[in-house]
């Protein structure tokens, strides 16, 4: 089994692409600043949370903010060029498991610490900076 192309939002996301716009290019289906997608393969599950090209000087602010508060990203991502950055990722074996195994894997990817803590990082940062923005 490989399915690529995977990819889900969160309200958050919206709240974002509503103040920053959408991509500069076509991104996946949903064209906002944000996403999370996944590639299983029969061996294993990748699991990443993105930023995506939108508006250059918007996106760079974005950067800023998030690296003010310690999200860690390339440094290529801080530039005008850039259009894509990961800013989480997390790889595990799915070796043997069923559906239901399945569902509580990307439970517990969703669920982790580090990627909670970026997505209170990513409310903070909304809350303080973006919904702010004309």
């Amino acid at each position: 089994m490989n399915i690529n192309g995977n990819s889900t939002k969160i309200p958050l996301f919206d709240a974002f692409k509503e103040k920053l716009g959408e991509t500069r290019e076509k991104w996946w289906w949903d064209n906002g600043p944000f996403l999370f997608w996944m590639n299983i393969n029969s061996d294993s599950l990748f699991f990443t949370l993105e930023v995506g090209p939108i508006d250059a000087d918007k996106r760079v602010l974005l950067m800023e903010s998030m690296k003010e508060k310690g999200i860690k990203f390339s440094k290529k991502g801080l530039t005008v060029e850039a259009k894509y950055n990961r800013i989480y990722s997390e790889t595990i074996s799915i070796v043997g498991l069923n559906e239901s195994d399945l569902i509580h894997a990307f439970d517990i990817l969703y669920g982790n610490k580090e990627l909670q803590n970026i997505l209170e990082k990513l409310q903070i940062i909304y809350d303080e900076t973006v919904c702010k923005l004309e």
